[in-house]
């Protein structure tokens, strides 16, 4: 229950109106069978008694109008409601992917987060929005309620006057009203555990699918529909071999969705059993009741429609309370990814009270002193080891970069190259050691100021299905100018001009059929023109010309020179000919920094340098 008001307060917040309408359409919704009975056990006993045909007709229109207006309510209750619960769900989407964008990048990419996010992804593909599920069960759980207490005060108003006006002895109302209500009760206890040892399965068993419906996902989401894919499948005649995959993946679903059918057609047999005695209860008692004349033909109508909303009212209220059960361990996924995404965001270091003033200070200046490119970058004793794994991707590393030193890092797949590029970005922070800007830990420094400023291009980087203009200056306000000037650095102007809306074309056809879907070499330079535009002092890139043949690299390089001459460099690549013109270059080897120098010195006295620089020179011969 506790967990249930913390939602409805987190509903409210989100849309404010949402409770109120559903409250406002429970009552409604909930009145009109009572006035729809009330009325026919009017009009039955006024036929039965040979009353006037104009005081009949009279009560006929009067239902017949109320009726009318009470459904012309609940409907545009129910318009309200549906759009209220729209801007429920995309309010809770947009907060969960601001929560998956803010959240620290080492803790999105692990495992365990992982796993949380396939689970809401499948709980959503199976069940629906879960919020969008609470909402709506808290409609029926205020209706069910409502329905309940009108019933009750009309069963005790029925009974009361039954046994005034019949002369029963007044001691016997409390005896008979508590048999009746204990039996009801126990049979309504019975159904609700009934209810919620099958709310429990069902989560069980979607935690038990989750699996198999990834790859049904993925083929039914990501393979079909997705023309990338188009090419290897015709290529390499792939359409069996995927259509075997897919069924049988089909067929694990099938299976599984056969025996969750059994266990729901056990669970209605059940409840329908159980059912079924609370109306043999209910009936015989209003039976007995007319039997010996203590309510007349009308109030019978009244009596019997009046307990079967009650009844349906109690299994309505038990079937709710089962599926507020289940549905919370769905949104419990949710919230706890939430949770995890305000946790400590992007790495910022908690800084105590008493030295958050001074600390302060000296982070001021030291933003200042990166603005004005005075800065020195230092490794201190730095190790990091991936959640869950035993061996070190680095460890016990050292070395100082400063202020518009051009570095390269070289190594081989594995070597840590990558992992020391994404502690540089705060993508990750240290197992151990520190990274620090002029004495100052980077962790301190909140990550919003840090990140102005480095420039990066990824290794497996992504041009979003937006605008080209948008791509490049990550905002909607872009500089027109820069943006051209950039692409005529890295030799995409003409190119761009070409296209059918130049700058303002869309990357890919996934919401534009002019979109245009470069090449991965142009795509490439698309993401070295983006960190060229965001111009910061630390430029950072990792393979940044993988993609490009050598006549476009050695021009690109080039560039690199006389654009990046002031600013301080950081570039990963398996192509030695290219750290040629670095300061320095470092290179790895399991993890480790095993030497650092210029290209010259490097081939006279580190081993694993003069391997790689043979290994390559040998293609070349």
């Amino acid at each position: 229950m506790k967990e249930t008001i913390k939602m409805v307060k987190t509903i409210h917040r989100q849309v404010s109106c949402l409770i109120p309408f559903t409250l406002a359409y429970s009552v409604f919704f909930s009145v009109q069978p009572f006035l729809v009975v009330q009325f026919m056990g009017w009009i039955i006993n006024e036929l039965y008694a040979g009353r006037e045909m104009k005081k009949i007709i009279l009560m006929a229109g009067v239902l017949a109008l109320t009726t009318f207006f009470v459904d012309l309510l609940v409907t545009l209750l129910v318009n309200k409601i549906d759009l209220c619960i729209v801007e429920l769900t995309y309010k809770q989407d947009l907060m969960f992917a601001k929560g998956a964008m803010d959240m620290e990048y080492s803790r999105l990419e692990s495992s365990e987060v992982q796993i949380l996010l396939e689970n809401i992804r499948q709980s959503r593909f199976q069940r629906g929005d879960s919020w969008a599920n609470e909402a709506n069960l808290i409609k029926k759980w205020c209706t069910g309620v409502l329905t309940i207490f009108m019933a009750v005060v009309q069963i005790l108003k029925i009974v009361f006057d039954a046994v005034k006006h019949a002369r029963v002895h007044v001691t016997y109302i409390p005896f008979v009203i508590l048999c009746l209500v204990g039996i009801l009760v126990w049979i309504s206890i019975l159904s609700a555990k009934n209810g919620m040892k099958h709310g429990k399965n069902i989560f069980l068993r979607f935690s038990e699918v989750a699996p198999i419906n990834r790859i049904f996902g993925f083929y039914r989401q990501e393979i079909f529909p997705n023309y990338r894919y188009g090419k290897d499948i015709r290529i390499y005649e792939e359409q069996e071999l995927i259509g075997r995959e897919f069924t049988k993946s089909k067929n694990a679903v099938r299976d599984f969705m056969e025996k969750l059918g059994d266990e729901e057609a056990a669970f209605r047999v059940k409840n329908t059993i159980l059912t079924s005695l609370l109306l043999l209860v209910t009936y015989i008692f209003v039976g007995s009741l007319a039997w010996y004349k203590v309510i007349d033909i009308g109030t019978v109508v009244v009596f019997v429609g009046v307990i079967t909303k009650f009844l349906d009212g109690i299994s309505e209220n038990i079937q709710t309370v089962a599926e507020f059960g289940e549905n919370k361990k769905f949104l419990q996924q949710y919230m706890d990814f939430i949770e995890q995404s305000r946790d400590s965001g992007d790495g910022d270091a908690v800084i105590e009270q008493k030295e958050e003033e001074e600390s302060r200070n000296d982070i001021d200046s030291l933003i200042r002193d990166m603005q004005n490119d005075d800065f020195e970058i230092e490794f201190n004793h730095v190790s990091y080891r991936y959640p869950g794994a035993k061996k070190w991707a680095l460890h016990n590393i050292s070395f100082k970069i400063r202020k518009g030193e051009h570095i390269g890092i070289v190594g081989e797949n594995g070597s840590g190259k990558t992992t020391c590029i994404r502690l540089l970005c705060r993508l990750y922070r240290p197992t151990s050691g520190t990274i620090t800007i002029n004495g100052i830990d980077i962790q301190k420094i909140p990550f919003s100021e840090y990140i102005d400023f480095i420039s990066a291009v990824f290794q497996d980087f992504v041009l979003f299905s937006i605008k080209l203009d948008q791509n490049i200056a990550s905002s909607d306000q872009a500089d027109i100018g820069k943006i051209e000037q950039v692409l005529d650095n890295v030799g995409m102007r003409e190119r761009v001009k070409a296209m059918q809306n130049g700058i303002r074309t869309y990357m890919n056809y996934d919401f534009d059929n002019s979109g245009v879907e470069l090449s991965g070499g142009e795509a490439q330079k698309i993401a070295i023109s983006k960190a060229l535009y965001k111009d910061s002092p630390f430029c950072i890139m990792d393979e940044p010309t993988s993609a490009l043949d050598p006549m476009a690299e050695a021009e690109i390089y080039s560039k690199f020179n006389t654009l990046l001459s002031e600013k301080t460099l950081v570039f990963i690549s398996h192509r030695l000919s290219s750290c040629i013109f670095c300061d320095r270059i470092f290179v790895f080897k399991d993890g480790e920094l095993c030497a650092e120098g210029v290209h010259k010195e490097l081939l006279r006295k580190s081993e694993q340098y003069q391997k790689m620089w043979k290994a390559q020179a040998e293609n070349y011969k």
